[in-house]
């Protein structure tokens, strides 16, 4: 029995936050194109930059619907 899109979403969301950022990782691995690999390289390490920050307490992170509100009203101009 194959599982709908709706299943796998509600179970990834009740995996540990850890877990599901490596499901999300894989699945951005997994539909990354080898187009540009420099490219991929230098995003790969400003992610694990901004992780480090956010984790040392450095910086803060923006609540989820806070980043849909802007994205939204940029996309509304």
């Amino acid at each position: 029995m194959s599982a709908t899109f709706e299943d796998i979403t509600r179970d990834s969301m009740q995996l540990p936050r850890n877990k599901r950022l490596e499901l999300a990782r894989l699945l951005l691995e997994f539909d990354d194109s080898p187009r540009d690999k420099k490219a991929s390289n230098l995003w790969q390490s400003e992610i694990v930059k901004r992780a480090q920050a956010v984790q040392e307490g450095k910086t803060e992170g923006i609540p989820y619907e806070q980043v849909l509100d802007r994205v939204d009203a940029l996309l509304n101009k």
